[in-house]
């Protein structure tokens, strides 16, 4: 989330600079951010520490168990 909101706020920055050597720095500081962010979810995946996202429950199961 914290990645995201780094390459979004870089993004409105350079959008309103007028400059035009921003642009090429922003992309290779995003490119960087994301590979670090990637980095990071596969190391939270390998140790497990990431969290399963939440899934949807199954309504046809749901409606098959008798009513108690």
């Amino acid at each position: 989330m914290l990645s995201d909101f780094g390459i979004g706020s870089s993004a409105i920055g350079t959008s309103f600079s007028l400059r035009k050597d921003l642009p090429m720095k922003m992309m290779m500081i995003a490119k960087d951010i994301l590979e670090f962010a990637n980095d990071g979810g596969n190391l939270a995946i390998k140790h497990g520490w990431m969290e399963e996202p939440p899934q949807m429950e199954d309504r046809t199961q749901l409606s098959k168990r008798k009513s108690k």
